[in-house]
């Protein structure tokens, strides 16, 4: 029993943790477009991870939808008159 233990501790420390997610970063330019980003974020119908310490705001995704998540992001912060720099991951 020791070795299938060990063995699945294996598999979740080092094959499960490796599971990267996809998406898009966004960084908001200042600290009051991090603000108005997590307002919009509230009345939006979008999914995303803020993380006001590092900065940014993450937008799950698969890599071939990233394109087109920019597009729309940017046509809505242009809207809301927030400035953010894309990059993806």
């Amino acid at each position: 029993m020791k070795n299938i233990k060990s063995l699945n501790e294996f598999i979740n420390e080092n094959i499960i943790s490796e599971k990267k997610e996809y998406g898009l970063y966004v960084y908001p330019t200042t600290q009051a477009d991090f603000k108005k980003l997590e307002k919009w974020l509230k009345d939006s119908d979008y999914y995303a991870e803020a993380d006001s310490n590092r900065g940014y705001v993450f937008f799950p995704e698969e890599k071939e939808n990233y394109d087109s998540l920019e597009t729309e992001l940017d046509k809505e912060f242009n809207k809301a008159k927030i400035s953010a720099r894309f990059e993806g991951e």
